[in-house]
Order: structure tokens, then C-alpha cells, then sequence
């Protein structure tokens, strides 16, 4: 590589630090989470299948209060998994069309939010990110 390529090369270099730096470019480090893997895939629809049973119980006379317990375990789980992978990568449940876990959550917060555990739904709504 010549003088002139080289550089261009180091110039690239320092613009794809600032943009990273500047939090306007993809990809840079630390704020990248990978896709769920097949057992968070698992846990999520665990997850909010319980929350919608419940709630569904609840909603239907069936049972007159959810257990609050399992559904804090639940929207624990799904606040850590927000916490670890891509709230934004597309992934196929075992039964079911592609999904995300952002459109996952949004389903749990709606449940919750009619009437079944209106804090929980709080607390799940608070860890979405933007």
C-alpha cells in the first residue's frame, strides 16, 4: 500500500471512531447485542404465554387474581433478556410466525396492563429500550 492509500486508510479509520464515539454509527462495541439463541427463544415464549394465560384467567372470571409471583419471575426474565440480546432481532417460535422480542414485550405490557398487574406492566414497559 502506497503513502496515499495508506492514508486513506487511517483517515477512514478515524472517521469510523467518531461516529462510534459520536453514537451515529452501528456496530461499534459494547452497545451491539447478538440475536436471542434457541433457549432464550424458549424462555421468551415461556414467558408470555404465562403472562397471557394469567391475564386471560383473569380477564375471564376463571381464577379472581393471577400469581403474582410467576408473573414477576416472567417479567423478570423477559427485562433481563432485554438487558442481554437484540431487542430487535427477528426470530421464528417453535409454533408461530418470525417475531421479536420488542413485539414479544409490547404483547406482555398489554396483557398485564388490563386489569392483571398493572405495576408489572410498569416495570416491563420502563426496561423497552427506544
Amino acid at each position: 500500500m502506497g503513502r496515499k492509500g495508506h492514508r486513506r486508510s487511517l483517515a477512514g479509520a478515524w472517521v469510523a471512531v467518531a461516529l462510534c464515539g459520536a453514537g451515529l454509527a452501528g456496530g461499534c462495541g459494547e452497545d451491539e447485542r447478538p440475536a436471542p439463541e434457541p433457549r432464550d427463544i424458549d424462555a421468551i415464549g415461556a414467558s408470555v404465554s404465562d403472562i397471557v394465560v394469567q391475564c386471560g384467567s383473569v380477564r375471564s372470571g376463571f381464577v379472581e387474581e393471577p400469581e403474582h409471583d410467576t408473573l414477576r419471575r416472567d417479567v423478570r426474565y423477559l427485562v433481563e433478556a432485554l438487558e442481554r440480546v437484540d431487542p430487535d432481532a427477528r426470530f421464528r417460535p417453535a409454533a408461530g410466525e418470525p417475531t421479536t422480542l420488542r413485539d414479544q414485550v409490547r404483547l406482555a405490557v398489554r396483557q398485564l396492563e388490563r386489569g392483571c398487574a398493572p405495576d408489572q406492566a410498569s416495570a416491563l414497559r420502563e426496561a423497552l429500550p427506544d
